[in-house]
């Protein structure tokens, strides 16, 4: 599967979009998103 090339602002914007949403845990996001969570936190 190649690489799908996006902007890191295009990529912050999807985030804050989805944390918008409300019920939505940061493991969820981070997996939707494709990045890791904070270290130290369950997520």
């Amino acid at each position: 599967m190649p690489w799908q090339e996006q902007s890191t602002m295009s990529l912050r914007s999807e985030f804050v979009a989805l944390a918008q949403q409300e019920g939505i845990a940061m493991a969820e996001l981070c997996r939707r998103t494709e990045s890791v969570g904070r270290p130290g936190t369950n997520g």
